[in-house]
């Protein structure tokens, strides 16, 4: 008989599609709430991205077989991505940490808090507060009982000049979380006696 052999060349499409899942970040005061930013593009010609997200608490809030799901949970959170090309897949990691940490207030008080016949100002300074973070601080300096700020209210510092109680206002800029603390001046204004 007669034989007849052809060869067929079979071309395997194994790229994966490239996923990035996003920046590790952060649930904060100011976003208790966010939307990861998940990335994908596929290797195949004719493919389209399929998303899905994972967690390991099993907690996304919505948009789970999105790009961009929402979550309000910390944790690490797995997206893994199909390519309907070629149907291969690829995983990727981002990690969403806890931001709800409160700045800590520290003074420095080296004038005390009494104010006196010799010593009609005091200084305030809230300067040593620290973020959880390391991130800016913004401060508000209001009087609460009594009391007289006699320079600007929102800096680390404030002069006053009448007895009462005082509260900072300390918040973390990029996280939003605030504390707040009191501070109460005092007056002898008893002259000394002959």
């Amino acid at each position: 008989g007669c034989t007849r052999t052809d060869t067929i060349f079979i071309k395997a499409d194994l790229n994966q599609p490239s996923v990035n899942a996003g920046k590790d970040t952060l649930l904060t005061c100011l976003h208790p709430a966010i939307k990861l930013q998940g990335v994908a593009k596929p290797n195949a010609t004719s493919g389209v991205i399929s998303y899905r997200w994972y967690s390991e608490n099993s907690v996304i809030q919505s948009g789970a077989l999105t790009a961009n799901a929402s979550v309000d949970k910390t944790g690490l959170f797995w997206l893994l991505v199909e390519d309907s090309g070629n149907f291969c897949q690829a995983v990727d990691i981002v990690q969403v940490g806890d931001g709800f940490n409160k700045p800590k207030i520290n003074f420095n008080l080296a004038e005390g808090l009494t104010l006196s016949c010799k010593k009609d100002v005091i200084r305030l300074d809230a300067t040593p507060s620290v973020s959880a973070y390391n991130f800016p601080l913004r401060f508000l300096w209001k009087e609460k009982v009594g009391g007289k700020i006699s320079s600007v209210p929102d800096m680390a510092a404030v002069n006053v000049t009448q007895t009462g109680t005082y509260e900072v206002k300390v918040t973390d800029i990029v996280t939003g979380c605030a504390s707040e603390l009191p501070l109460e001046v005092i007056g002898d204004f008893v002259k000394p006696g002959f």
